[in-house]
């Protein structure tokens, strides 16, 4: 399966449609392509962390307190140089973020319960001001860590006019 509408060249696992899969001439170990994306993630201003050995994430961002996003990255050699990538990101919710919400929620019913519009209103702002910040920093997490991994796994230019002609024979196939 093929994406369109973009101007590379990104092949679609079926599995997992949210991670792309990109086909590259220039052999790179794993490590080095995860500096690299650390590199962007710092160069855009946000906190990286690497993941340890038994983790199942490789680099998480932080968008804030309240939420990050993680990446997972596979790299399956191919022969002759060739290697396929794979890429997931993920946005991740800290506990504390989704407690605070529940707990001014829960507050705001028991408000309105009890009669006084005032304290539900307050209360019930409150709560989705939190959850509107929650979805803002994991927003801003994922875009940053997309974006690097996106600039790791753009077109290789040994590859891409290739992969192009691929495509638009799978395309004319159909």
């Amino acid at each position: 399966l093929i994406k369109k509408g973009r101007e590379k060249s990104t092949f679609v696992d079926p599995a997992n449609p949210s991670a792309p899969i990109e086909w590259t001439g220039r052999w790179r170990a794993s490590e080095d392509r995860l500096r690299s994306i650390d590199r962007g993630v710092r160069a855009a201003g946000s906190v990286a962390r690497s993941g340890g050995d038994y983790d199942r994430w490789d680099l998480e961002v932080r968008g804030g307190l309240l939420a990050s996003a993680r990446v997972l990255i596979a790299v399956e050699e191919q022969g002759h140089g060739y290697q396929m990538l794979r890429a997931r990101v993920v946005p991740r919710v800290g506990a504390p973020g989704v407690i605070a919400a529940a707990i001014l929620a829960t507050l705001a019913a028991a408000a309105w319960i009890e009669g006084a519009p005032a304290a539900t209103a307050i209360l019930g702002a409150a709560a989705l001001a939190v959850l509107v910040r929650i979805a803002w920093e994991a927003g801003s997490a994922v875009r940053i860590l997309s974006a690097a991994v996106e600039r790791e796994m753009g077109p290789d230019p040994v590859t891409h006019a290739s992969s192009k002609k691929s495509a638009a024979r799978v395309a004319t196939e159909q």
